[in-house]
């Protein structure tokens, strides 16, 4: 019962609209603070120049990532390790969800061709997330090349219905499109997982 409880909320935290005609505020993991504004758009309270591409870390995709998914016309592919992972039925071609062997841990890809920006793709899911849970808080943000391409990641934590949840997610915004991938699982759990998790996330490629 409690994992597909965890199943649809998660759902709803991706999927549901932004809403809202306020603006808000939001702390990085560093204790930034990020403006998130009525049009959908954000921003640092203080402005600060983002990291050159040649300083960020590069991550590729693991070996055992032997299995793929194809999203958009092959533009966005995520290899995934079979033994690890086990897609589920959804009834919506453009949301997949995964499920880990062992339970208890889970991803939702959700893949667009419409363009949008970074910074509005970014507002989205932190308002996403906020109209889920109200004590929403990002933990962990950066930037990270993934198989040669540019990818924000941003890792927060949620309480919904009295279940603690972390976030570990990946978010890609240019020419294929746009593409949310969200790993999830109980904060007890994600050390162990963690490393699984990852390796999920760094199976994703993308042909601009």
């Amino acid at each position: 019962m409690v994992r597909f409880f965890i199943l649809s909320v998660l759902l709803m935290l991706a999927l549901r609209p932004a809403l809202g005609a306020q603006d808000i505020q939001a702390k990085t993991n560093d204790g930034r603070t990020v403006i998130l504004k009525a049009d959908g758009t954000w921003q640092y309270a203080e402005q600060e120049e983002p990291a050159a591409a040649d300083e960020l870390r590069s991550y590729t995709k693991p070996e055992s990532s032997r299995a793929s998914l194809s999203l958009k016309s092959d533009k966005m592919t995520v290899w995934y390790d079979p033994a690890k992972w086990i897609q589920q039925k959804s009834n919506d071609p453009t949301k997949m969800i995964f499920a880990h062997k062992d339970g208890d841990v889970y991803a939702l890809i959700i893949a667009e061709r419409m363009a949008i920006s970074e910074d509005s793709l970014k507002a989205i899911a932190i308002k996403n997330a906020q109209n889920a849970a109200s004590d929403v808080k990002i933990v962990f943000e950066d930037h990270r090349i993934v198989n040669d391409v540019n990818f924000l990641c941003m890792k927060m934590m949620c309480t919904i219905q009295g279940i603690e949840m972390i976030y570990y997610a990946y978010y890609y915004a240019g020419k294929a499109g746009a593409l949310q991938i969200l790993t999830y699982t109980s904060p007890n759990l994600y050390s162990e997982y963690e490393q699984d998790m990852s390796d999920l996330l760094n199976g994703t490629s993308i042909k601009e």
